[in-house]
C-alpha cells in the first residue's frame, strides 16, 4: 500500500518528529511505499531515521518559529491566532502537494488533520488517520484565573472546529482512555494504542542491585515545561540525601517552547534548593549519544508529570532497564500496573517519590523485578512492527 505521513515541523529532535519518522521508516521496511510531507525540515532531525525516506518540504508563507511566545494576555491571544493561521495555511499547501493515489494518509499531531477535508474529496477511496498525540482541544490548568478561563474557551472552540472534520477522517489513534472518550464525543471513531518505540535501540541490561551508601542516580528527561514537574525530582533528591541515601539526579531538558520566564523560575527554584550540589541539569540540544550514556548510567527513571500525556521518554527508560516511577495523571497510568512494572505516584508529591525510591534501593529483588517487568511490557506491547500492522485496521 501507499502511505503518506504528515508532520509540520521536522527540524528538531524531540518526541513527535521521532514518532512520525520512525513510523514512516518501519512502514517502508514492512513493504509499503512511503512519502513524508512537512512544512519545514532539517537534516539534523534524526538522520538515522530519515536517510532512506522520501521527504517533501512544502514551506508555509512564514517560518513556523516566526510566531514568538508572548507573556501578556493580549499577546497570548494574538500569538494563538497567528499560529492558527500559519498552521491552517501549512495544511492547505501540503494537501495540494499530496499524490492523488495514497491508500492511507497519516496525520501526526499539529493541525495536519485539516488536510483531510479537501484530500478526501480528491481521493475518496483513501483512508485518513489522525494520530492524536496532543489534541488541540486538550486543556491544562493555567497559572492565573484569566489565562485559565481563556484557555478553556480556546479548547472548546478547538473542539467545535475539530468536530467539523470527523466525517473526513476515518479514525483516530489515541494513547489513553481520556483522549479516546474525548475523540468519540467529538464524533470520531477512536482506536487506543500504546506509543511505540525501537526496543532494540534503547535496550540495556538492568543495573546491579542498589544500596543506601552506593551512588544512585535518578533520571528526569523531557521538554522544559511546568507540567513536567522536574521540581519534584529536585525536592525528592534533597529529602533522600537528608535521610542518608547517596542519591543524585540527572535532568535532560530543552526549552523547546522558548519559555524564558518559566526557565528562570525553574532555575531559581533549583538554586534556592542548592540543587547544584546533587542535581545535574543539561539544557539545550544534547546529542543523542550523550543522552543514551546518561540513561545507561542512571538507575531509576522518575516522571512526575501533571498532564494527561503519553511520555515516550518513560518507555525508552524502561527499555533501557530502569525501574519507572511515574505520575498517575499521565496516559501511561492507564496501561501500567502499579507495583509490578512501575510505581504510580501523585504529581506534586516529592514524598511519594522518596518512598518509592527508598523501597527500590532497600529491596534488591524488587528493584530487579520491576526493571525486568518494565522491559518486558515495552518489548511485548510497544514495538513499531506491531503498531504499523495495527494502525491500518479499522476500529471495531
Amino acid at each position: 500500500m501507499k502511505f503518506a505521513f504528515i508532520h509540520f515541523d521536522l527540524t528538531r529532535q524531540n518526541g513527535d518528529p521521532r514518532m512520525v519518522l520512525s513510523l514512516a521508516k518501519h512502514s517502508q521496511e514492512e513493504g509499503h511505499e512511503v512519502k513524508v510531507y512537512c512544512a519545514e525540515f532539517h537534516p539534523r532531525c534524526f538522520p538515522e531515521l530519515h536517510k532512506d525516506l522520501s521527504i517533501s518540504v512544502v514551506p508555509p508563507y512564514a517560518p513556523l518559529n516566526s510566531v514568538l511566545r508572548a507573556t501578556s494576555l493580549l499577546g497570548r491571544v494574538i500569538e494563538r491566532l497567528r499560529r492558527l493561521l500559519l498552521y491552517n495555511d501549512s495544511a492547505r499547501r501540503i494537501e495540494k502537494e499530496l499524490d492523488s493515489d495514497f491508500d492511507f494518509v497519516f496525520c501526526e499531531n499539529d493541525y495536519s488533520y485539516k488536510v483531510s477535508r479537501i484530500y478526501k474529496k480528491r481521493n475518496p477511496n483513501s483512508r485518513v488517520v489522525w494520530i492524536m498525540n496532543n489534541p488541540q482541544f486538550y486543556h491544562s490548568k493555567k497559572n492565573t484565573f484569566l489565562f485559565d478561563v481563556l484557555s478553556r474557551v480556546a479548547a472548546v472552540i478547538e473542539k467545535i472546529s475539530a468536530r467539523k472534520y470527523a466525517k473526513w477522517i476515518d479514525w483516530v489513534i489515541v494513547y489513553d482512555k481520556e483522549n479516546k472518550n474525548g475523540a468519540e464525543k467529538a464524533g470520531y471513531k477512536a482506536k487506543l494504542m500504546g506509543n511505540p518505540l525501537d526496543y532494540k535501540k534503547f535496550y540495556y541490561p538492568p543495573r546491579q542491585s542498589l544500596t543506601k551508601n552506593k551512588l544512585t542516580q535518578l533520571l528526569g528527561w523531557g521538554v522544559l515545561s511546568p507540567l513536567r514537574r522536574f521540581e519534584d525530582i529536585i525536592e525528592a533528591t534533597a529529602i533522600l540525601r537528608d535521610k542518608g541515601y547517596n542519591v543524585k539526579a540527572l535532568i535532560f531538558s530543552k526549552n523547546y517552547w522558548g519559555d524564558s520566564s518559566y526557565e528562570k523560575t525553574f532555575m531559581d527554584f533549583a538554586h534556592k534548593n542548592r540543587a547544584h550540589k546533587y542535581v545535574e541539569i543539561r539544557f539545550g540540544d544534547t546529542k543523542e549519544e550523550e543522552i543514551m550514556n546518561g540513561v545507561r548510567n542512571s538507575h531509576i527513571a522518575v516522571v512526575p508529570n501533571s498532564a494527561k500525556v503519553w511520555v515516550a521518554t518513560a518507555c525508552e527508560a524502561m527499555a533501557a532497564g530502569l525501574p519507572l516511577i511515574i505520575s498517575n495523571k499521565t496516559s501511561m497510568a492507564d496501561v501500567l500496573e502499579d507495583g509490578v512494572n512501575a510505581f504510580l505516584v501523585n504529581p506534586f508529591s516529592p514524598s511519594e517519590i522518596v518512598e518509592k525510591v527508598a523501597r527500590l534501593i532497600d529491596d534488591a529483588s524488587l528493584y530487579l523485578s520491576m526493571a525486568k517487568s518494565g522491559q518486558k511490557y515495552v518489548e511485548d506491547n510497544l514495538s513499531f512492527k506491531n503498531f504499523v500492522r495495527e494502525m491500518v485496521k479499522r476500529p471495531l
